[in-house]
């Protein structure tokens, strides 16, 4: 808590660095019913940006990331994977330097973000779930599915079977439900 009123332009939850390591990174970008198509890529020199800024997190660009070995695969291999608790404007920054250093920043976008904090206010970021699997990407998306599940969803949904998208099954059956079965 400050003592003078700032103003936030950009904000990162995480920013983590390795080195000596060669990764490739995985992203899940897609489309409207074509969500979550595997990318994979050699990570060069420079600053790479994964991001949205739609408002949300959609479809077009999932707020996951992961970094592997070449020959990572479902069931062997390094994977530390990322994924950002937040569905709003996101950003994944990863910059590999002229001596193989690799720096991922993680947060909202900075793209259309200003946030003003008055004195003696808090400003909390959102968090970014981590995970490191050495037995491939299998095992890295059953960890993230297990913290998910046991840390994140509230406890009074956790077994609970989860409803068909309304992307399926249209807006005005989910809202007939909803009338129906609400505030009983």
């Amino acid at each position: 808590m400050g003592s003078e009123t700032h103003f936030l332009n950009k904000i990162s939850s995480m920013q983590l660095d390795f080195v000596d390591q060669e990764f490739e990174i995985i992203t899940l970008p897609g489309a409207h019913m074509n969500e979550r198509q595997l990318s994979r890529s050699k990570i060069d020199q420079g600053i790479h940006t994964y991001a949205s800024n739609r408002g949300t997190s959609s479809p077009q660009m999932n707020p996951f990331i992961a970094l592997v070995n070449h020959d990572t695969n479902e069931f062997n291999g390094k994977a530390y994977g990322f994924a950002f608790v937040y569905s709003g404007n996101h950003k994944f920054e990863v910059e590999k330097d002229q001596i193989e250093q690799l720096r991922l920043n993680v947060g909202i976008n900075n793209y259309g973000f200003a946030w003003k904090l008055n004195k003696g206010a808090e400003f909390q970021t959102s968090e970014v779930v981590l995970t490191y699997s050495d037995r491939g990407l299998n095992q890295m998306s059953q960890t993230f599915h297990h913290f998910i599940k046991e840390h994140i969803i509230r406890s009074r949904y956790k077994d609970m079977e989860r409803p068909i998208s309304w992307l399926i099954i249209g807006r005005q059956h989910i809202s007939t439900l909803l009338k129906k079965n609400c505030c009983h």
